[in-house]
């Protein structure tokens, strides 16, 4: 009986209107379209909520209930309860030893805590699948307990699936250059470089004095898309969207992997180029003049 771990976050939404005249030039347009994407993608990261608040928010207290309870059983080495907690075409095709091997780890350990750390919803044509993460702490040892079930009102087990742990998840996912990969270095030196690349373009932009938005153009520079992300823990690389100041670092939880992201400066290389170009401009005109 197996279910795969899953991690669920929640990030925050806006929806806007333009009341304004949208802007008729061409690198103007794509100025504004960097700016809202680099805002929107800023506004995703920071309203992300505790982990504990999300959970609350979507997990209905019956169904961790039994989960907790599925735990305890099997802590208490009621397997036989446990197993009865499944659903009827699960034990049809399963027994009680196969749980018993399952969760082996477990059984017969104490509880010390039991945290909650991811959620996912998987929705079928048959049914709605509901996968609870957790980490169990006994004595000084550590577990990882998935547990997948369905919203009905008994019965309501799917699968379970419990390994032991090196050590707790938060040691595990925490931020340290020790035993790490020559990629990562270079990773924080590409971070270090977008961001002085947005910074620095947002900086030019802002002080030169009778540029037409320039401070439309310093927001412009600080958007560097598209990203490029990493997991710190396992050094699993992803794409992402956009970023503000060239750079990206989140972490949903405690219990979760920090992923640090850099971004490609194109709005950077965007508006220096509109400055370049506002400059000799200028420089033409006064010399005919």
């Amino acid at each position: 009986m197996r279910a795969k771990a899953g991690v669920l976050e929640r990030t925050g939404a806006t929806a806007f209107r333009l009341r304004a005249r949208w802007p008729t030039s061409r690198a103007t347009r794509l100025a504004s379209w960097l700016t809202v994407v680099g805002l929107g993608s800023l506004q995703g990261t920071a309203c992300r909520q505790p982990w504990n608040r999300v959970t609350a928010g979507v997990v209905e207290p019956r169904l961790e209930m039994q989960a907790r309870l599925a735990l305890e059983l099997l802590s208490a080495n009621h397997v036989d309860s446990a197993y009865a907690m499944f659903r009827r075409d699960i034990r049809a095709t399963s027994s009680v030893e196969d749980l018993r091997v399952e969760a082996s780890a477990l059984i017969g350990r104490a509880l010390d805590s039991v945290n909650l750390i991811g959620v996912r919803t998987q929705r079928r044509p048959d049914l709605v699948e509901i996968t609870l993460s957790y980490q169990v702490t006994s004595d000084t040892r550590f577990f990882a307990a998935a547990i997948a079930m369905t919203p009905e009102p008994a019965e309501n087990l799917l699968g379970l699936h419990i390994e032991s742990l090196d050590a707790s998840l938060a040691e595990s996912h925490r931020f340290t250059l020790a035993k790490k990969p020559v990629t990562h270095f270079f990773w924080l030196l590409f971070m270090l470089g977008s961001s002085l690349t947005c910074i620095g373009s947002a900086y030019r932009l802002a002080i030169a004095r009778g540029m037409k938005r320039r401070w439309l153009w310093s927001l412009v520079a600080l958007v560097a898309t598209p990203t490029f992300t990493l997991d710190w823990t396992s050094g699993q690389t992803g794409l992402g969207a956009a970023a503000l100041f060239g750079i990206s670092i989140v972490r949903s939880s405690p219990w979760s992997p920090w992923i640090m992201g850099f971004g490609v400066p194109l709005g950077a290389l965007v508006a220096v180029a509109k400055l370049k170009y506002w400059r000799a401009a200028r420089t033409g005109i006064t010399s005919t003049t």
